[in-house]
């Protein structure tokens, strides 16, 4: 092989290897930030904070004031305190929000980002854009609550749990003292309410709610709505609001 071929061949060699490594990170680019993209999408993010709240992160143990754009990850807890509230956006900061109003105490489950630890307090959450394969589920002392695409409320206070559903359905299952859920579910639908008293007891059949609990749902909606509508900026037009009449059911364990 004289000299000319072989300074073509390596040439040759050099530009293919060239090429091999541009291809490679063009293909990875995609990746890292489809990565990127679906970690942000499934973070806590803290869109509304009034007065004071705390957290306590669980990578450092360190407590520190929540602030506005903070992110929760698994294992921190959020503590309210009375009079204030939080609002956490998961995943659409627009669509899907978490209002906790104090005083109030929750921990980001450690299994993921879709999972809270309630130990006392009050939530409402408008979950309107879940992914069709995203749920979310809020467990308490003597409750687990499951939903996918909804609007609820869930109040703790000692060992009893309330939750009322105000828009869709809520799946909702007695807890024992160790944590371990019961294999049969209460369906709490729109405008319904049920009450798990103690652990693994077996709530009273979803009862209609009443007008003072109506009028606390959209009491908490609306602040919702006042945080989304300053996301969103001057112009976006006010949406009326209103709690389906129930449906009482005669058993307490429902099928969708």
């Amino acid at each position: 092989m004289n000299l000319q071929n072989l300074n073509s061949n390596r040439l040759t060699r050099a530009a293919l290897l060239a090429l091999g490594f541009t291809l490679s990170s063009l293909l990875l680019i995609p990746a890292t930030t489809a990565s990127s993209q679906a970690k942000a999408a499934s973070a806590f993010q803290v869109m509304s904070v009034d007065n004071t709240a705390w957290v306590t992160r669980k990578a450092t143990a360190v407590k520190a004031t929540l602030k506005l754009g903070d992110e929760l990850q698994p294992g921190d807890r959020l503590d309210v305190f009375p009079g204030n509230h939080v609002q956490i956006a998961i995943g659409k900061p627009d669509e899907n929000i978490i209002h906790v109003e104090g005083p109030s105490v929750m921990t980001v489950s450690e299994t993921g980002l879709s999972e809270i630890e309630m130990t006392t307090g009050v939530l409402f959450a408008m979950l309107d854009e879940l992914g069709a394969d995203q749920g979310f589920r809020v467990n308490t002392p003597t409750a687990v609550a499951t939903v996918r695409g909804t609007r609820f409320e869930i109040t703790v206070r000692g060992l009893a749990t309330d939750v009322l559903t105000h828009e869709g359905a809520v799946h909702v299952y007695g807890r024992n003292a160790q944590g371990e859920a019961s294999e049969e579910y209460t369906s709490v639908k729109a405008g319904q309410s049920a009450r798990f008293a103690s652990y693994a007891s077996i709530p009273a059949p979803a009862a209609a709610m009443t007008p003072v609990e109506k009028a606390r749902g959209l009491k908490y909606l609306r602040k919702i709505r006042a945080t989304q509508k300053r996301l969103k900026g001057p112009g976006v037009p006010e949406k009326t609001e209103e709690i389906p009449e129930a449906t009482v059911e005669t058993t307490s364990h429902l099928e969708f």
